[in-house]
């Protein structure tokens, strides 16, 4: 959420640390890092109760475009990430919309034999196309891009719909569900 403008975009990013801030010890410069691009205050109604999605207080950063950034604290404390050697920049920049992907699938309560409508053909929805194979679901993509409907298939799409071949998307979607009756969870 950008709350200021002007602003550098870019919030999906991972980097080397050049300089440490005041009481920083955990980590020191050099160390490959990635950050999430937001961090929950733990101190309001939902945070206590385990729902840091939901926090009153959240804290967001964006400016990961810029070639340097300050990393906001709180953030520091709670969502900085050392990358293992073994993990590219690119591969960890991914961090935070996989934690995204992971955690709508896993509240979703996807079960095997379920349907499941996918709307968008981006990273995120790709991600989620292939969890929720994974996890023995049947998969109706709707989204756009040649490239993309065919990356959908490659990462367990059953049904790829292209909406701008279509009028009514909901229908669509609807034909492909068993008697018509509409997918378990979109």
């Amino acid at each position: 959420m950008i709350k200021k403008f002007p602003c550098t975009f870019g919030h999906e990013f991972s980097g080397t640390i050049v300089e440490l801030g005041k009481g920083v010890t955990r980590f020191q410069p050099g160390m490959r890092v990635v950050p999430a691009n937001t961090a929950p205050c733990q101190m309001c109604f939902y945070c206590k109760n385990g729902r840091q999605s939901l926090c009153e207080d959240l804290l967001y950063m964006n400016g990961g475009y810029a070639e340097y950034i300050a990393i906001p604290e709180r953030i520091v404390r709670y969502n900085l990430l050392e990358i293992p050697d073994h993990l590219s920049f690119q591969e960890a920049a991914l961090t935070e919309p996989l934690a995204c992907a992971i955690h709508g699938v896993e509240r979703s309560e996807i079960k095997l034999g379920d349907t499941v409508v996918i709307l968008g053909s981006g990273p995120l929805g790709l991600m989620i196309t292939r969890l929720v194979h994974l996890r023995g679901a049947r998969t109706i993509l709707l989204g756009k891009g040649q490239e993309r409907m065919e990356k959908a298939k490659k990462f367990g799409a059953d049904e790829v719909i292209d909406i701008s071949q279509v009028e009514d998307k909901v229908k669509a979607a609807r034909e492909m569900t068993e008697g018509g009756r509409g997918a378990d969870v979109v």
